[in-house]
C-alpha cells in the first residue's frame, strides 16, 4: 500500500503516557513499520470516511502497528512437495495509538495470529481438504483462512498472522473525542 502521508508526520521522540481508556482524536491513519519505514497498513481501507484524513494537517490520531514474527516449531511433513521442512511463526502486532498533538503514545495493544496446527495434513485431508492452494504472489500460498505458506530466501515458512477483523472490530469500538 502506498506511503500515505508517512514521510510528513514525525514519530520519532514521543512520550507515554498510557490510558485505560483509549480514544480516537480528529482523524486517523494507520501505519505499520516495515524495514524501518512507515506504510500505511491495509485496514485504512476500512477506516470510515468521516475519519481518513484528506490532508496531514487533518491526521490527529496514529495508530502505529509494530509486527513481528515469533518462532513456533517446525514440520517435517511434505504436503505440497515446497520443501523437505518447515518452519512455523506466528505474527504478532504490537499496535499503538498516539495523540499526535499531545505527541504521546496513549494505548498499546498486542493482536497475536492463532497458533499453528500440529499437523499440516488437516489442511490436505478430512472434509474439505485444500487440493490446490491459492496462490497469492510470488512465493506466498494461502492455505486457510490466516495461515499462509511464504518463502524467504528459499525457505518455505507457514505464518499465522493476527486476523485484520479483529483490528477493525478494535477500531471501531474506540469512542472519538
Amino acid at each position: 500500500m502506498r506511503r500515505y502521508f508517512s514521510d510528513q508526520l514525525d514519530i520519532s521522540g514521543l512520550r507515554k503516557e498510557f490510558s485505560k481508556s483509549p480514544y480516537i482524536k480528529g482523524k486517523v491513519i494507520v501505519f505499520e513499520r516495515v524495514n524501518e519505514k512507515l506504510e500505511t497498513h491495509e485496514v485504512q481501507r476500512w477506516i470510515p470516511h468521516e475519519l481518513s484524513p484528506s490532508t496531514v494537517e487533518d491526521v490527529g490520531t496514529i495508530m502505529l502497528i509494530e509486527p513481528h514474527k515469533t518462532y513456533y516449531g517446525e514440520y517435517s511433513e511434505n504436503p505440497l512437495g515446497l520443501s523437505p521442512t518447515y518452519r512455523a511463526y506466528v505474527v504478532v502486532w504490537d499496535v499503538k495509538i498516539v495523540d499526535r498533538i499531545r505527541r504521546t503514545i496513549i494505548f498499546k495493544k498486542t493482536f497475536e495470529g492463532e497458533k499453528p496446527p500440529s499437523s499440516l495434513s488437516r489442511f490436505f485431508s478430512g472434509d474439505n481438504p485444500i487440493k490446490k492452494p491459492s496462490r497469492l504472489g510470488i512465493g506466498v500460498v494461502r492455505i486457510s483462512g490466516n495461515i499462509c505458506f511464504e518463502e524467504s530466501d528459499g525457505v518455505w515458512e507457514i505464518i499465522s498472522r493476527p486476523y485484520l477483523e479483529e483490528l477493525k472490530k478494535f477500531i471501531n469500538s474506540l469512542p472519538i473525542k
